[in-house]
């Protein structure tokens, strides 16, 4: 027996063993301004002293995010310094969107609250500080639907018109990463032209998907705006409310009925989507203040 095999044996499955150990780098899913990081400069004070929190965050979404503030609350009345004034809320303003195609990140931003904890206690607590980051946000959504003339497809051999009657009714649709998410639903087959005047119609749903929630005039309001929702560059025939309230979880289904125009063979009709609304994200850090001495 080859007396270097044991060593050439070994460091293999030392090979093969790291190789499985290796882990990919994790996923950044893009859900608009996030919280990177709140956290006191240190975890453990003395009653009396002063500590700093540090907020980062980072707008990692495809908008604009303007109108940007984060607050700094939770602590108790006893606290002093930055909290409990007009200092609590701090405005950071607009942080440009993120572009992934050109590995160009998005806007960041540092801000920090000077605190005093309370003084002379009796006993050690702790503390929760929180943070709440709001913003004004965009999803905008474009998308192709397909259509086909109905005496065209009897034209054409029946295994090719079961075929394209059966292909996807989206040619593509584009979605902006935001905390909120556009869909469409009701085009899982091509829109089939019978008559003129005809009226067809697609379903946009609108989910929340980030940590937060959104809102117009208020957090807990769950409200946003449409801007714009038009299917072959015309409003819906239907009355569409400009404001629609979100569920906080699961989706808001929104139907937009269009007249199909008028095609002899196959035509494709251009879909665009536009809402804004204002976006709230929480964080929270603990702290212990040591009894006085």
């Amino acid at each position: 027996m080859n007396k270097y095999l044991p060593i050439i044996l070994l460091v293999s499955i030392i090979f093969v063993a790291g190789c499985i150990r290796q882990e990919r780098p994790p996923t950044v899913t893009r859900y608009g301004v996030i919280i990177k990081s709140f956290m006191p400069e240190l975890t453990r004070i003395y009653s009396g002293d002063s500590v700093t929190f540090t907020l980062v965050v980072e707008n990692v979404g495809e908008a604009d995010a303007k109108n940007v503030t984060a607050m700094l609350f939770g602590l108790g009345k006893d606290w002093s310094g930055d909290i409990n004034t007009s200092k609590a809320k701090q405005n950071i303003g607009e942080l440009s969107k993120a572009q992934p195609d050109r590995k160009i990140p998005g806007g960041t931003a540092q801000i920090q609250w000077d605190v005093t904890s309370p003084s002379n206690l009796p006993v050690d607590m702790t503390y929760t500080a929180k943070v709440r980051v709001e913003y004004n946000y965009d999803t905008t959504a474009v998308g192709v639907l397909r259509v086909y003339n109905d005496t065209y497809l009897k034209t054409l051999p029946v295994s090719e018109a079961e075929r394209i009657k059966a292909s996807s009714g989206i040619e593509s649709f584009n979605v902006t990463s935001a905390p909120l998410s556009i869909s469409l639903v009701g085009a899982t087959t091509p829109f089939i032209y019978r008559t003129v005047n005809q009226n067809a119609s697609v379903v946009i749903q609108i989910a929340n998907i980030g940590e937060g929630a959104p809102y117009l005039s208020a957090p807990g309001d769950l409200n946003i705006k449409i801007l714009k929702l038009t299917v072959n560059n015309a409003n819906c025939t239907n009355s569409v409310e400009p404001v629609q309230r979100i569920p906080k979880s699961g989706t808001k289904s929104i139907t937009c009925q269009f007249t199909l125009p008028r095609t002899e063979h196959f035509t494709t009709i251009p879909i665009e989507i536009k809402i804004n609304y204002n976006y709230y994200v929480d964080a929270s850090a603990g702290i212990t203040v040591l009894k006085a001495d």
